[in-house]
């Protein structure tokens, strides 16, 4: 349980470092297209996503397709926090008894 909120509070703090660099870099001078989440797997990987598409049918393609387009805060904030909601602390609610 611990384990996945820091994953969540990791992961939304990433995802708000990416989406202000891609503000200020928006907001500079020249053109700029903002990291895509294919761009972010290859860093991290170290493989290009693309070897993964082929292995796919069809409507799985275009849907991996749709998601590699996408900017990289916009599909992680979602995962950060739907893991934080998961994860959050429960609040036991203690019931007491009352025989009259």
């Amino acid at each position: 349980m611990i384990i996945g909120r820091f994953f969540g509070w990791m992961f939304l703090a990433i995802t708000i470092v990416m989406l202000s660099g891609d503000v200020v870099m928006a907001l500079g001078s020249e053109s700029y297209h903002g990291l895509a989440t294919a761009d972010l797997w290859t860093f991290l990987w170290g493989t290009n996503p693309i070897n993964i598409i082929g292995k796919v049918n069809t409507q799985t393609n275009e849907l991996i397709n749709v998601i590699l387009k996408m900017p990289a805060w916009a599909f992680l904030g979602p995962i950060s926090i739907f893991l934080l909601y998961i994860f959050r602390p429960k609040r036991t609610i203690q019931r007491t008894l009352i025989i009259n």
